[in-house]
């Protein structure tokens, strides 16, 4: 076992994971454990973005803006953006913070390491830790080690995803939905290649459904769709990765269990699907079989789905969410659900992540809250009643790539540790038992 693993970069929890794409050559720079990507993951061998000389960004923490010069000389500032990957806000090049190397399912999670091993514990019932077997582990296990990944995501527990060093697709555990993209419905109890194309940046699962961002800007989405999901204008589920129109004009997308939100190139949001308790923030309850604009705003940095709520970021901070909030897991001091976005308090954060029926967020001081179901981690004292605004967790003011699982999360520290908290169930906070933890503790690699 490795002493303290660093990871390069932590990612999304639960049921989805960020999409980020960036053109070929082109990648937006920054601390690769904390803000930014490509750029400095991809020099360490890491990250699936190439590092590039067009433009430089640094961090986004609190939604700080990068420093992008435009290519060529005179195009726009909007076009800059563009190249890098970036959300253009007021002429200006902004991201949020991206972590794609660890993804949390609902027991279960699978982190990459520096030097592209892949780690998996936890729940094991459908394969989804690709080690060969149903068996759960209850400390990070290394998963095919023939194969360097650059980016990791999960689906409800049940699937895993992710993204080669090479850009090859792999897929594996549960495939009721034909979530694996491999054209069938049959379970892998290892990572199998989706297709043989070398030219995939990031992957994000929802619950039965799943997309891909290529290198040239489109996203592929595929299995289940029955609420309209993945974006196609029908309710038809696709077993192999389907393109999905006009979504070059994306950066980002997220998943949650029956709908997808994804992040504008102008900082517009987005979102399609599944609808009926307001989880596309568009003021009804009606579905989407195709991407709707949430309000008319162009200044979002960040749209994350969770299991049936959504949560997102404005430049400067300010936190929004609404959807599903029978456990407060929306932060806004009761249970009632929200069609539309609704501003979390007045305190600024730099990320938020979205777990199955609870929220944690950095705050741009780099301390840790959360809000929602008390069992996942969002109170001190595990029998605690669930709190329905942001809580803190510690002390630490050094936490940053925050994912949310189902019934646990996870975060890295300073120097790149990892540290998980909530229900220990099939040894998914990595200790060694089942033992559930309130606050952070230290997983060994």
């Amino acid at each position: 076992m490795l002493a303290s693993a660093t990871a390069l970069v932590l990612a999304l929890g639960c049921d989805h994971v960020d999409i980020l794409v960036l053109r070929p050559n082109m990648a937006a720079g920054g601390n690769a454990t904390q803000g930014g990507v490509g750029g400095t993951t991809a020099a360490t061998g890491g990250g699936p973005a190439e590092a590039g000389t067009t433009a430089e960004a640094g961090t986004a923490a609190g939604g700080g803006v990068g420093d992008a010069g435009a290519p060529n000389g005179g195009a726009s500032p909007c076009d800059a953006c563009t190249l890098v990957g970036q959300t253009c806000v007021n002429s200006v090049c902004v991201s949020a913070p991206e972590h794609p190397f660890l993804a949390a399912g609902v027991a279960s999670n699978c982190m990459i390491v520096v030097g592209g091993s892949l780690y998996c514990w936890g729940r094991n019932l459908s394969a989804e830790l690709g080690v060969g077997d149903t068996d759960q582990r209850l400390t990070p296990t290394a998963v095919f080690a023939q194969q360097q990944f650059a980016q990791v995501s999960s689906a409800a527990g049940e699937a895993y995803c992710g993204v080669g060093t090479d850009r090859a697709l792999w897929c594996w555990g549960g495939n009721d939905n034909g979530v694996l993209g491999l054209g069938d419905r049959t379970t892998r109890k290892i990572p199998t290649r989706v297709g043989t194309d070398n030219d995939w940046q990031r992957s994000a699962l929802g619950s039965g459904h799943a997309c891909a961002g290529r290198v040239d800007g489109t996203f592929w989405c595929w299995g289940r769709n029955d609420f309209g999901q993945l974006g196609l204008g029908d309710l038809t589920d696709r077993l192999t990765p389907v393109v999905v129109g006009g979504s070059e004009r994306f950066t980002k997308l997220s998943l949650g269990w029956g709908h997808t939100c994804a992040l504008g190139r102008d900082g517009s949001a987005w979102c399609w699907g599944k609808n009926d308790l307001g989880q596309l923030g568009l003021a009804d309850t009606a579905q989407r079989l195709e991407p709707a604009q949430v309000g008319t705003e162009h200044n979002w940095i960040s749209v994350e789905a969770g299991g049936q709520h959504t949560c997102a970021l404005k430049q400067g901070g300010a936190l929004y969410c609404w959807g599903s909030n029978p456990d407060g897991e929306l932060g806004l001091e009761d249970h009632d659900n929200r069609a539309q976005p609704t501003r979390v308090g007045t305190a600024t954060f730099r990320e938020v992540s979205l777990g199955a029926w609870h929220t944690c967020a950095v705050k741009s001081d780099g301390s840790l809250w959360c809000f929602g179901q008390s069992s996942s981690g969002t109170r001190e004292r595990e029998d605690a009643s669930d709190v329905a605004v942001p809580t803190r967790l510690g002390t630490g003011t050094d936490f940053h790539g925050v994912a949310a699982g189902g019934d646990q999360s996870c975060a890295l520290r300073a120097g790149g540790a990892l540290w998980c908290w909530g229900l220990g169930s099939f040894g998914a906070l990595g200790q060694g038992n089942e033992d559930p933890h309130p606050l952070p503790v230290e997983v060994q690699f």
